[in-house]
């Protein structure tokens, strides 16, 4: 940033200018710290020389986004479906999602959540392994997190609750949300609700 001072400035009005000088960096993942110059000059050939000043930035944990949920209608008592193949996550400042949650709340008491079992081998294919959530990588299977519910317990209406490990990252976690299923095995189920 070069500012070349005209006729009308001062001392008192240069010395405000300065002091307003403003810093903003906009990179989700940060460098920790620069070292800025700063030189001013009076158009007489005097100058200050480069006088210097180290500016931290702080990295902060911007929200993952959560995007392209559309409603679905199923069938009562239909096999399970897929809720949602084009629901889109990301995480633009961390790679590691472990101890990250994902949770579906909502259901009604006739209501399943859950990941498909039995899913076969492709490269990033995604499948329920007892309370074990995997990924596959077309020829073995990693474990990415564990399958819990807010009540403890698996069954008829109870939260979803996958709890990421080390394994875990943006990429995988999108296949998981992509991968949940809904079930509803009531006769008699209510027409609609929000997940």
């Amino acid at each position: 940033l070069v500012i070349t001072l005209d006729s009308d400035a001062t001392p008192t009005n240069t010395d405000a200018l300065l002091q307003a000088l403003t810093f903003y960096n906009n990179d989700d993942t940060p460098t920790g710290s620069r070292t800025l110059s700063m030189t001013v000059t009076d158009g007489d050939g005097g100058t200050t020389g480069g006088q210097t000043v180290v500016v931290s930035v702080t990295a902060a944990n911007a929200a993952p986004p959560l995007a392209n949920l559309d409603a679905k209608p199923v069938a009562e008592n239909a096999t399970a479906s897929v809720i949602d193949s084009a629901v889109t996550f990301g995480d633009v400042d961390s790679s590691d999602l472990s101890g990250g949650t994902v949770t579906v709340s909502g259901l009604d008491s006739s209501d399943v959540v859950s990941i498909a079992t039995g899913v076969g081998h492709s490269s990033g294919a995604i499948r329920r392994s007892s309370n074990d959530v995997q990924v596959s990588d077309g020829s073995s299977w990693t474990t990415i997190g564990t399958v819990g519910t807010g009540g403890g317990t698996t069954g008829s209406g109870e939260t979803l609750v996958i709890t990421r490990d080390s394994d875990a990252t943006p990429t995988n976690t999108d296949a998981v949300l992509q991968a949940l299923t809904f079930y509803n095995n009531d006769d008699t189920p209510t027409g609609s609700r929000t997940l």
